[in-house]
């Protein structure tokens, strides 16, 4: 079977190389408790025999600081919505649908954080508002 693993980065591009790496070592955890065979390629980047990487459409961030907080509001849609969990396993479909709950998660977000902060900031400001809070 393929390896696949799903990068979702609010910095576009900014860390693909760290992406890589870190799917390779997933790739060499894996390979050294059950060999991977197989010659299925599709789209991302070959990484080592059958590891692809994918890359999502994410939310960007505007500024430098905010990495944290997108991958917890990330992290937070993609554990909580039914339809990512409906299409585990399913390829091109399962990133459409992750793209597809980062987007509604963050439009919602959005519409929360203008009606408690008066209309500015954005999400990020919303969820590091809620952050500290908690």
């Amino acid at each position: 079977p393929r390896l696949s693993f799903y990068h979702f980065d609010s910095s576009r591009g900014s860390n693909r190389h760290a992406a890589v790496a870190v799917a390779r070592r997933f790739e060499e955890m894996i390979l050294l408790s059950s060999p991977c065979s197989g010659s299925d390629v599709n789209d991302g980047v070959g990484v080592n025999g059958d590891v692809f990487v994918h890359e999502c459409r994410t939310p960007q961030q505007r500024n430098g600081y905010d990495c944290g907080v997108y991958a917890l509001a990330a992290a937070e849609a993609l554990s909580r919505s039914d339809e990512v969990k409906k299409a585990r396993g399913d390829g091109d479909n399962f990133v459409k649908v992750c793209e597809e709950a980062l987007e509604a998660f963050v439009t919602k977000l959005e519409g929360v954080s203008k009606r408690v902060a008066g209309g500015g900031g954005g999400f990020a400001v919303y969820l590091r508002r809620k952050i500290a809070q908690d």
